[in-house]
């Protein structure tokens, strides 16, 4: 990507009120990708890759409308994707991660309130046969 100045900088992380266009963490204005990760940190990213323009005949992907801001995770991860097949990835994922995590502890809680019998963890001993 061509470098953007640092007066393009705060126009582009306002497009998104200083979030990351794919995942929504904020950002810091002032935070660039290092080689230490920080919170907030970010860079610009093109929404259309340059790789994927010969699908988009016409549109223009260096103009400042391709231009959204990313974190440094996303931006690696998303690498020649456009921005909603890469939204759409992350959706998936979300997705997944819902459906295959732990319980919240309020339901266990109310598992626990409602059967007493559900905290018993440890297996019951076996009575041994004539005892």
């Amino acid at each position: 990507m061509s470098q953007s100045t640092t007066a393009d900088r705060p126009t582009i992380y306002n497009k998104t009120n200083g979030r990351c266009a794919y995942c929504n963490e904020e950002l810091a204005l002032e935070s660039g990708c290092s080689a230490e990760l920080r919170t907030g940190a970010w860079e610009v990213d093109y929404w259309i890759p340059p790789e994927q323009a010969h699908r988009f005949p016409g549109f223009d992907v260096e103009s400042e409308d391709n231009l959204v801001p990313a974190c440094c995770l996303c931006r690696a991860e998303k690498a020649t994707q456009t921005g909603l097949e890469y939204r759409e990835k992350l959706r998936r994922r979300s997705q997944l991660a819902t459906r295959f995590s732990c319980p919240p502890v309020e339901l266990i809680e109310r598992l626990i309130r409602s059967s007493p019998s559900f905290i018993s963890l440890r297996p019951q001993k076996k009575s041994e046969p004539g005892a």
